[in-house]
């Protein structure tokens, strides 16, 4: 049990990417040799096992590395277009905001031509 859930765990952080560069449509701040290791790493894994009759270590790699051929296939489309790196916008939740929000100055104090 505890490999399907680090095997969830691992797999599904690469959702938020998979959604920025899907969005974006850029993967330029991606280096392809990263791809190429990682993907190389979960093929390994995958294989591993296999040989291990492991099913925890091939289904959560197996989902892994579509993930990640997922990347591969965008970083492509990217590159081929030249397409650059775009900022998404930021957003913040209102309970930080609040918390982050500096007090109001005091009122300045009335000038002393000011009869009220």
């Amino acid at each position: 049990m505890i490999g399907y859930i680090a095997g969830l765990l691992t797999t599904i952080c690469w959702v938020p990417q998979l959604i920025r560069s899907w969005r974006t449509r850029s993967l330029a701040d991606v280096s392809w040799p990263y791809l190429a290791t990682l993907a190389t790493g979960v093929f390994l894994w995958t294989v591993y096992g296999i040989q291990q009759m492991d099913a925890a270590i091939i289904v959560t790699n197996v989902a892994t590395l579509a993930c990640v051929l997922v990347l591969i296939g965008l970083k492509i489309v990217s590159d081929r277009k030249g397409v650059a790196p775009i900022d998404e916008p930021q957003f913040h939740l209102a309970i930080i905001d609040s918390d982050l929000q500096k007090p109001e100055p005091p009122a300045s104090p009335a000038s002393p031509e000011d009869p009220n």
